[in-house]
């Protein structure tokens, strides 16, 4: 058995680190995209109920908004942590 060069280690950790980081870019864009392809369908299928949405979202006060959002937000990081494990 030969033995591993000490210069060699640190270079295929980094390799294996760069490799982890490009994968969770690529997978913050594709998600990224999959909201705009999302999105983009759900304007293009229904325009007026859209419209009509947004304009009950600007009457709507900003404390029951931040309260949507933020439920939105943790019932989606939940779905996360259960889907990415």
């Amino acid at each position: 058995m030969r033995p591993r060069s000490p210069i060699r280690l640190p270079l295929q950790k980094r390799a294996r680190l760069h490799s982890s980081r490009a994968r969770s870019m690529t997978d913050f864009f594709a998600a990224l995209a999959l909201v705009l392809v999302i999105e983009g369908l759900v304007y293009a299928a229904f325009p007026e109920q859209m419209k009509r949405a947004l304009q009950t979202l600007l009457s709507t006060e900003d404390s029951i908004i931040r309260v949507v959002a933020l439920t939105c937000a943790a019932v989606g990081l939940m779905l996360l942590f259960v889907i990415r494990g």
